[in-house]
């Protein structure tokens, strides 16, 4: 049986029929290798250390930092396929505005919590699934989807399992003329 972990992260996810479309893009890529489950599909944005067990107290403060956080919904354009030598993932091939200020709020809030894994840099892709291989990439239509929320999400490292902890909307702010 794998060591079990516990990791706490925020994440956007793309809404389910996006995620079905990217894994059945990116199935023939995967020649037999595991893909994540539509469902598990993501992009993380902050990420505590590991934990042996559920850190409760990391839990609760992780979803009072959820309810500090403002945003407005955005689009991210997923348009690079890129594997490394342990998995492949979508990437966008431009910087999204939106998604990196929101990954840099979570994690100056996790920081300063102290609860932000050290040595995590934000690099924005979805994973579709992990291999052994030589790294390649190329440039794909792309998926764009519509970001509305982040979440909270507890992942039983070791067993496969995510748990959403919470959920926060982006909202629009109305515009003065």
């Amino acid at each position: 049986m794998p060591t079990l972990f516990h990791r706490l992260f925020f994440a956007v996810q793309p809404d389910m029929v996006t995620a079905r479309q990217t894994h059945a893009f990116v199935e023939p890529f995967a020649e037999g290798a595991a893909m994540l489950p539509p469902e598990r599909l993501h992009m993380t944005l902050a990420i505590t250390p590991d934990y042996p067990d559920f850190p409760r107290h990391a839990a609760d403060t992780l979803r009072t930092i959820g309810d500090t956080i403002l945003g407005e919904p955005f689009d991210v354009q997923l348009d690079r396929l890129v594997a490394s030598r342990t998995s492949v993932a979508l990437r966008p091939a431009r910087r999204v505005g939106e998604l990196s200020a929101l990954a840099a709020l979570l994690d100056r809030a996790m920081t300063s919590a102290g609860l932000c894994r050290p040595e995590y840099r934000f690099s924005p892709h979805q994973t579709a699934f992990y291999r052994q291989g030589e790294p390649w990439h190329r440039a794909v239509t792309g998926f764009v989807w519509h970001v509305r929320e982040f979440v909270l999400i507890h992942s039983e490292y070791g067993r496969g399992r995510h748990h959403v902890l919470g959920r926060w909307p982006l909202i629009a702010q109305p515009r003065l003329l």
